[in-house]
């Protein structure tokens, strides 16, 4: 009778410790600094775009302001910004590059990977538009204003649509991946972290 109670005791110490185990969940403080790492990632990426969206739309504000007056001064610069667009093009794409390699070491949280997942889709979307997408919205930009024309703009129009549309859907998917993490591991999300969550 003792070596059954002994047995008994021991199969809940073990049930127990088994059930501990497996309950526990890291703390708050480490889910938000792994999603602040996961953020660090999207935003250097962010900055790398918002750089490169500026330059293309002072420069697509001279091409249309060249195309409606013929008669510029003879000592204005029309060459534009396509040498500093080229670079902002080629750090957006290094960026996505690195932050993408970033996510890889990062891995998963908790052996779950809904906001790897999302962040790398996010990334992925990036990458891919910034191989096809964005390097022909540089390309039209970088028309001279005497040969620019109103192709040059509708498909100047589509494609960025198309950018803003397709990246949409991603940060939206993101940030339900993002709240949903918070959510979960019980901390909040400040504003402040990323423009992914002004909505």
């Amino acid at each position: 009778m003792t070596h059954t109670k002994f047995h008994l005791l021991l199969f809940f110490l073990v049930s127990a410790s088994l059930l501990a185990l497996s309950s526990c969940k890291p703390s708050p403080q480490k889910a938000e600094e792994y999603f602040e790492r996961m953020m660090d990632c999207q935003q250097a990426v962010l900055e790398t775009e918002d750089a490169l969206i500026q330059l293309i739309n002072i420069e697509m504000q001279k091409t249309l302001i060249d195309s409606v007056s013929a008669n510029l001064p003879q000592n204005s610069d029309t060459s534009g910004y396509a040498a500093e667009i080229n670079v902002a093009y080629d750090d957006f794409c290094m960026q996505i590059k690195k932050s993408q390699a970033q996510l890889r070491d990062i891995g998963r949280f908790n052996n779950k990977t809904e906001l790897l997942d999302a962040a790398t889709s996010l990334l992925e979307t990036y990458r891919s538009l910034s191989a096809k997408e964005y390097k022909e919205v540089v390309e039209i930009v970088k028309i001279p204003s005497s040969l620019y024309t109103n192709e040059n703009d509708n498909r100047f129009l589509d494609l960025t649509e198309h950018i803003d549309t397709t990246l949409q859907a991603q940060i939206d998917n993101f940030t339900r991946a993002s709240k949903a993490f918070a959510r979960d591991y019980n901390f909040e999300i400040s504003l402040d972290d990323s423009t992914f969550f002004n909505e």
